[in-house]
């Protein structure tokens, strides 16, 4: 996911550590090494915005000028083109792998790829006014998957979109000035399920969205300077649930 911190690695280089380094109080034994896979050894661009692993064992690296899988050994990337199954765009914000092992990958101005690393061929998801089935912005920040195969999406001016992969069909939540109870804005940036099937939503200017998918119902977070044990911040850019269900 594409978001402020990307502004402060920017000068980083894509790190992966071929050893395992144990946390400990002990300082780190000097002779751990990092091997580094940047733009000199095949990688498309060194601005990397995800990090996903497909059954097959390969690693995918979405960057800025297209998607890279890399086999241990070599890096293969793909790329926009004039063919028909290619991917969208070369911008790329978030790339998920779902339960029946296909890529997923949000991009900056073309909407949402889907890959199927058996045909190589990509199938493209783009906003659409007269199609009231089609995602909801061609921005599309990041990418979660349900128990029950749904795929939701958060998206820059597109609030939060359900799609069926099977069916196709969406549903979008939208912002609504006028109804407290929708999301709390369409600018949003990461979208999480949690253990219990709770969709969390962030927003860059609105806080934090907790939203039941049985009930259909969201709950609002935000930043409050006289509350303490409120949100630090109302622009929210990545979340987490960890082993316990913590957010």
């Amino acid at each position: 996911m594409v978001n402020n911190f990307l502004l402060f690695v920017s000068q980083i280089l894509l790190l992966i550590s071929f050893n395992s380094l144990v946390l400990s109080s002990q300082p780190l034994a000097s002779d751990k090494r990092f091997g580094h896979i940047d733009v000199t050894s095949g990688l498309a661009n060194n601005m990397v915005t995800g990090i996903t692993q497909d059954d097959a064992g390969f690693l995918w690296f979405s960057t800025f000028d297209g998607l890279c899988r890399y086999d241990g050994y070599t890096i293969k990337t793909f790329r926009q083109s004039d063919k028909k199954n290619s991917i969208s765009d070369n911008f790329i914000l978030d790339i998920y792998t779902c339960s029946n092992n296909y890529l997923w990958i949000g991009t900056n101005s073309g909407g949402l790829s889907q890959f199927n690393s058996t045909t190589h061929l990509f199938k493209n998801y783009l906003p659409n006014d007269t199609d009231s089935t089609s995602i909801a912005s061609a921005r599309v920040t990041s990418i979660a998957e349900d128990n029950e195969g749904y795929l939701w999406l958060a998206s820059y001016f597109g609030g939060l979109t359900r799609l069926n992969p099977v069916t196709n069909e969406t549903k979008i939540y939208s912002h609504i000035a006028e109804n407290k109870g929708s999301i709390s804005s369409n600018l949003t940036t990461e979208v999480i399920v949690d253990n219990a099937g709770i969709i969390w939503i962030g927003t860059q200017d609105a806080g934090l969205n907790r939203f039941d998918p049985q009930t259909e119902t969201f709950k609002h977070y935000f930043a409050d300077e006289q509350d303490s044990s409120s949100l630090a911040t109302n622009e929210i850019y990545s979340l987490f649930v960890n082993s316990d269900g913590v957010l």
